[in-house]
């Protein structure tokens, strides 16, 4: 069986690594707001930038909270 809803992959983190994951992301987000990403596939503006990275933070805080590891796909 196949797991691929995006059809482009997937990634999978495991319990134990979403926790020094998150301290990674929460460390480094002075560094994300002042960054420019390059290669998007449309124009966003900092503000959207960093409410996505906040979102993916949450994901892995909520994550922390319950134990578990996180599926990604894209």
């Amino acid at each position: 069986m196949i797991v691929d809803p995006g059809m482009q992959g997937l990634g999978i983190i495991d319990c134990d690594e979403v926790a020094d994951i998150l301290e990674v992301l929460k460390e480094n987000r002075d560094e994300a707001e002042c960054a420019e990403p390059e290669d998007l596939l449309c124009e966003t503006d900092p503000d959207e930038w960093m409410d996505a990275y906040d979102d993916l933070c949450g994901i892995y805080e909520e994550a922390v909270r319950q134990g578990k590891g996180l599926l990604f796909t894209f």
